[in-house]
């Protein structure tokens, strides 16, 4: 299996928003300091008809340069914290790797402006499979899209829940239809997806301790592969020209 993630371009990117962040500050430190310099030094006298204008310029230069700036911080706080990879996609492909030959390609850390961001992505004869790695801790229950926390026990042993602010399920499936858009504007239509959500913390820590007609499936880390074998390894429906397209639209030419 190959296994490989766009750090390069990730890197690239980053350098970019950086040097995007320097020109948007030194922007905004000089409309800072013209409108700093307008306050100071009172360039037109209050009672010339044009002293309105000038006091909305320095007003403007001065907001202006307060907003460019705080924008520039956001920015290089973005660019120096982008994430280059994944750790835990690089678990994914640790366990797979042993089981799966080279007709398979795992992208981690997938960030594209037209998909957003993706953990993992197995791309493959069967299709493409979009991971959601799920880090969090407790114990949880599944039903269809909706997820819910058990927070303790009745008197009778059954479990008091509550929902999750948010559904790894519909996050899944989100990512595959962003991803199957991507490729269709492409050219790549009609490629198979698949989801699935893993566990990556070892039970008790997290665990699944119930799934009702789960829309996608789920699993704990170690079940990864027993599930991919009922599930997504199941048939081959993509061929190798196709699916050696689709790496190189999510990741890059490495063939």
């Amino acid at each position: 299996m190959r296994n490989v993630a766009p750090s390069r371009s990730l890197v690239r990117r980053a350098n970019q928003v950086k040097t995007l962040a320097f020109v948007v500050g030194a922007a905004g430190i000089f409309a800072l300091a013209v409108g700093i310099l307008f306050n100071a030094v009172p360039l037109v006298a209050v009672e010339n008809p044009g002293f309105g204008v000038y006091n909305l310029v320095r007003g403007l230069a001065l907001f202006a340069g307060v907003i460019m700036i705080v924008a520039a911080l956001a920015l290089g706080v973005r660019a120096f914290t982008w994430k280059v990879d994944n750790d835990l996609a690089i678990e994914i492909g640790r366990l797979l790797s042993p089981y799966l030959n080279d007709d398979y390609t795992l992208i981690r850390n997938i960030s594209k402006l037209a998909i957003g961001y993706v953990d993992a992505a197995l791309v493959g004869p069967p299709g493409v499979l979009i991971f959601r790695l799920f880090d969090g801790v407790g114990s949880f229950i599944n039903e269809g899209e909706n997820w819910m926390r058990v927070k303790g026990r009745t008197p009778t042993g059954a479990p008091e829940v509550a929902p999750l602010s948010f559904s790894p399920t519909r996050q899944t499936q989100a990512d595959m239809d962003k991803v199957a858009a991507y490729l269709q504007s492409r050219n790549l239509s009609g490629v198979p997806m698949y989801g699935v959500v893993v566990l990556m913390r070892n039970p008790p820590s997290a665990q699944i301790e119930r799934l009702i007609n789960p829309k996608l499936p789920v699993t704990q880390l170690p079940e990864l592969w027993q599930t991919l074998q009922r599930t997504y390894l199941i048939q081959a429906e993509l061929d190798k020209p196709k699916a050696d397209a689709v790496v190189r639209a999510l990741y890059g030419d490495i063939l």
